[in-house]
């Protein structure tokens, strides 16, 4: 008799250990694929990320750059209409363009620098990148309207002086 519950006993514990070790080892192992597909995941992501910032870059970059320029020329342009006015008018008006002309300058300083670190590979790709993106692009278009709003504030369509 007591062989048989010794031996049930052993029995019970071996078939014990043996549930328990099948059991532990699929879990470490998923657990391990688990992690080495998260990591192509991230991987995967993070190139997404850096593939759509630059792309969305070189399209903001490229339509800012434009505006900047054809903000250069109605400067310009308005300049020349300028010096049809009587001095004290003058001296205001190219005050006031000095200002925006500045502004513009500025704006392309910023957009030349951004560039450059875009193309020296300075900025790290992660998820806050696009936001902070965002963020660059919106100043740099309320920047660009309000100088758009100056110019337009200046001198009407009939070439006559707005007051301020």
């Amino acid at each position: 008799m007591k062989k048989t519950i010794i031996f049930t006993m052993v029995t019970g514990f071996m078939v014990l250990a043996l549930f328990s070790n099948c059991r532990e080892k699929p879990e470490k192992k998923h657990i391990e694929g688990t992690e080495e597909n998260l990591e192509v995941v991230v991987k995967e992501t993070k190139d997404d990320i850096n593939t759509n910032v630059k792309k969305d870059w070189e399209k903001f970059k490229n339509e800012s750059e434009l505006v900047i320029k054809n903000t250069e020329n109605r400067l310009t342009e308005l300049r020349e209409k300028i010096s049809k006015f009587d001095k004290k008018d003058q001296g205001r008006l190219h005050k006031t363009l000095d200002s925006l002309e500045q502004k513009n300058t500025r704006l392309k300083e910023r957009l030349a620098q951004r560039a450059q670190e875009f193309k020296e590979d300075l900025i790290v790709f992660n998820t806050s990148t696009k936001e902070k993106e965002q963020k660059f692009e919106q100043e740099v278009k309320h920047d660009i309207e309000e100088i758009k709003k100056a110019l337009k504030k200046i001198i009407t369509p009939d070439d006559s002086i707005l007051d301020e």
